[in-house]
């Protein structure tokens, strides 16, 4: 009985369907998950808004509830290899004018020429070991390409659910009729 089972054990083996594992250089070569920032945010409820416009929800609700959804992190994100497109304003600009760490935000007048505070989940703080030389404009737009990382970060005068690991960060440039 045993020749019996190891027969079929053999022949199960050898009609088996090869089964390909992916190493880690391989799933960091992998094409990253291209976002917007829209996506740095959950999505709204429907029915919040319907309640609201139909009178069964108060001015006041709908702004605390409008308050919980932009301070609700997207933590689906985390750990993935995405690609987003902003402007980079550095924060350890360094004698040789590169800098590694940056405050990175969907427009640049998101954080300059305002008082605004973003939300934590309106920027992203992103970590670029290699660095990025920079001249005296801010007012270029980036894609930054990288491992998501959710979590509570801080920054200088900002609060973050977002921070990306950067493998590579290139000019970005806008084409006609493009938007964020």
């Amino acid at each position: 009985m045993t020749g019996r089972l190891l027969a079929a054990v053999l022949l199960v083996a050898s009609t088996a369907i090869p089964v390909q594992v992916a190493t880690a250089s391989e799933v960091t070569k992998q094409e990253p998950l291209a976002i917007n920032w829209k996506s740095l945010t959950p999505d709204i409820d429907p029915e919040i808004y319907k309640k609201y416009r139909t009178g069964k929800l108060s001015q006041t609700d709908l702004r605390l509830y409008m308050e919980t959804f932009h301070n609700t992190a997207r933590t689906e994100l985390a750990g993935k290899n995405v690609a987003l497109t902003g402007y980079l304003l550095p924060q350890n600009l360094q004698e040789n004018g590169k800098s590694t760490e940056f405050l990175f935000v969907r427009k640049i007048t998101s954080w300059s020429h305002t008082d605004q505070v973003l939300k934590p989940n309106q920027a992203t703080l992103v970590n670029y070991p290699e660095g990025l030389k920079f001249n005296q404009s801010t007012q270029v737009r980036y894609q930054v390409t990288g491992k998501m990382n959710v979590g509570d970060y801080t920054g200088d005068d900002i609060r973050s659910f977002y921070k990306i690991e950067a493998t590579d960060i290139k000019v970005k440039r806008r084409r006609f009729n493009e938007y964020d």
